[in-house]
């Protein structure tokens, strides 16, 4: 109530500034907005074979992968890193020997964070020899483009998020994504209502301030939505939190989904998410 101007970056932030804000309320427009992140289209952007194929034989020494899931964030906790490792091996679990080993689980993200945890060590005990690689280098926008264009999906299991940038950097550069039903990911999946309409600011209040109970499933097809668990952690200094870990054989399934679908089919999806983007910004 002290701030001249609260600029929220998703719609559940935006709802939880109005109504938290009780003796002094917020004009919407005026000192309370909503302002997603914007990506720029000329930046993250579709590219041919021809333009990732270098970067594609250097990252993989060579070998063809026909199914890549790509993560992008911090090795934290919150980001569920380890969740959508082990996922990633019940998933393999599935398909036969020779399909897995045509599968891959491209992690760029620091191995070993003290926020985090050991994931090479996750990787060995858990991933079953099957194919995971890391990709810790800092890199340019230009190179990190290339990576969502060579991945087939984008993979972010959060349990809490204020926007998920990836997802959206994703979808600029044609790429599926699958995602927490949650913070702001949920904004860029194209919820729709029953009647066909988008949800929308308005819809949310303090009786359903998010999408993340399913009231809504209808959604892009470039989204892969995970209806999140509802949990509670907490600290002496705050006793609880809400903590919405996605369950790690939902993401499995999503995974399978999205691999059923056949890259021609991932790619046209991918294509439709970057043309809703942009339409948002027109």
């Amino acid at each position: 109530e002290s701030c001249d101007l609260l600029m929220a970056i998703s719609k559940q932030t935006y709802n939880i500034n109005a109504n938290v804000c009780q003796r002094k309320p917020r004009i919407k427009g005026v000192d309370l907005t909503y302002v997603p992140h914007g990506i720029k289209k000329t930046v993250h952007r579709p590219l041919t074979e021809e333009e990732i194929s270098p970067v594609k034989k250097e990252l993989f020494k060579g070998k063809e992968y026909d199914f890549v899931a790509f993560y992008n964030s911090r090795n934290i906790r919150r980001k569920s890193t380890s969740d959508l490792m082990l996922a990633y091996r019940i998933f393999c679990d599935n398909l036969t020997k020779e399909q897995a080993d045509k599968c891959l689980l491209l992690l760029h993200t620091n191995e070993i964070d003290d926020a985090g945890t050991n994931l090479p060590e996750v990787r060995d005990k858990l991933c079953g020899g099957y194919n995971v690689l890391f990709s810790p280098q800092k890199i340019d926008s230009e190179k990190l483009n290339m990576l969502y264009n060579i991945a087939d999906i984008t993979c972010q299991p959060s349990s809490a998020e204020g926007f998920g940038l990836s997802v959206m950097e994703s979808i600029m550069s044609g790429t599926m994504v699958l995602g927490t039903c949650i913070g702001g990911i949920q904004d860029q999946m194209g919820f729709v209502k029953d009647d066909g309409t988008p949800v929308t600011l308005d819809d949310y209040t303090s009786e359903w301030p998010s999408n993340s109970d399913g009231r809504y499933k209808k959604c892009g097809e470039w989204a892969l939505p995970i209806w999140p668990q509802i949990n509670l952690q907490g600290s002496p200094a705050t006793p609880y939190i809400y903590d919405s870990r996605p369950n790690i054989k939902d993401i499995a399934s999503r995974l399978m989904e999205a691999y059923k679908l056949g890259r021609d089919e991932r790619k046209r999806r991918g294509k439709v998410g970057r043309e809703w983007a942009i339409s948002l910004m027109l």
